[in-house]
């Protein structure tokens, strides 16, 4: 495919699909019919134009002209490029990364055993006794639940829409489940948060925001057991306390990441996430996942077809089996904003 090229030239930079020439990079025609289809099906209208010359004979030429002419694959692809009106962003789950995962074969039991306790280890003098520690093991059982959702839709919804609705729902139902998932593993956090450790309590009366040093107290809670904080979980709402730092909150560090990125994805070596599904009131701080609870996924999101003929409608029934503990209460804290 011969690339004619208007202005000053394309920037290899910009795109590695083609070179400084303006050929297109592709091993043979399919792979040259890929390359252009990506720009199409993303929405991306390159400002350039294509003309067939080497990569197609005569007769390959008029029959994609022919092809694409038909009013029927004019309408399919539109259908193709065409996408719903959305008015929320998609969601991501991200609770997760506060515990350990742990993949379960079926039939697998999901027992943990906790490890020992402090051990006393000292200095005696030569005609005195050893101290005796006796360590008793603990075993923990993690309960297993479900979460699941079945979404179905008529053929009549299907044949309307302008873009792919079966696709959209499984997309959709997808991101709810982890909604719910995400649900969970915070009500867990925030009841495990208070049980060792003490709330750290903020007015944002005076100030209008969260500042550093909270966060630095909100870390020290996990800290003062030995342990190092590894995350902060903050809702969007919260997350533009950050936003409105001056200089004086910022360290170098953090500088130079808010100029190469435009915001602050890490604070003090802890990942900072950011989620709808925690309350405005509160940030929630964990440590390390192997020393904070574990997650035990005897299945994740498994789609069933469970189709609905006697309404003409289509259906599917989404499931994972799943559970969720904490163990170490020490390795999480949170964060309390009053205003």
């Amino acid at each position: 495919m011969q690339i004619v090229v208007k202005g000053q030239g394309f920037d290899k930079k910009a795109d590695v699909s083609f070179d400084k020439s303006g050929q297109i990079n592709a091993f043979d025609k399919n792979d040259t019919i890929n390359r252009v289809a990506k720009y199409l099906t993303a929405g991306e209208q390159p400002s350039y134009d294509e003309k067939v010359s080497a990569m197609f004979s005569q007769d390959e030429q008029a029959q994609l002209i022919n092809k694409f002419a038909s009013p029927n694959i004019r309408l399919a692809i539109g259908q193709a490029m065409a996408s719903p009106l959305k008015t929320f962003l998609e969601y991501k789950g991200v609770m997760r990364k506060a515990l350990a995962v742990d993949p379960l074969a079926p039939g697998a039991i999901p027992i943990y055993d906790r490890d020992t306790e402090e051990i006393s280890a000292e200095a005696i003098a030569s005609q005195s006794a050893i101290t005796q520690t006796k360590i008793v093991g603990e075993r923990i059982m993690v309960p297993v639940f479900e979460i699941a959702s079945n979404p179905t839709i008529k053929l009549r919804e299907v044949k309307i829409r302008r873009f792919n609705i079966i696709d959209r729902i499984q997309v959709r139902t997808r991101q709810f489940m982890q909604e719910a998932e995400d649900a969970m593993i915070i009500n867990l956090l925030n009841a495990a948060s208070t049980k060792v450790n003490s709330p750290t309590n903020v007015d944002t009366t005076t100030n209008g925001y969260i500042q550093r040093k909270d966060l630095v107290k909100l870390a020290r809670q996990i800290e003062q057991h030995d342990l190092f904080a590894v995350s902060m979980f903050f809702s969007i709402y919260r997350y533009a306390d950050i936003k409105q730092w001056g200089s004086t909150e910022v360290d170098l560090l953090t500088q130079k990441q808010i100029i190469d990125t435009g915001l602050v994805a890490s604070l003090h070596g802890q990942n900072i996430y950011v989620t709808k599904k925690l309350p405005h009131n509160y940030v929630l701080c964990t440590s390390d996942p192997d020393y904070v609870g574990v997650m035990p996924v005897y299945q994740d999101i498994e789609v069933i077809p469970a189709d609905l003929p006697w309404e003409t409608s289509f259906g599917w029934a989404f499931t994972e089996l799943i559970g969720a503990s904490v163990f170490n209460p020490k390795g999480c804290s949170k964060l309390v904003i009053t205003a």
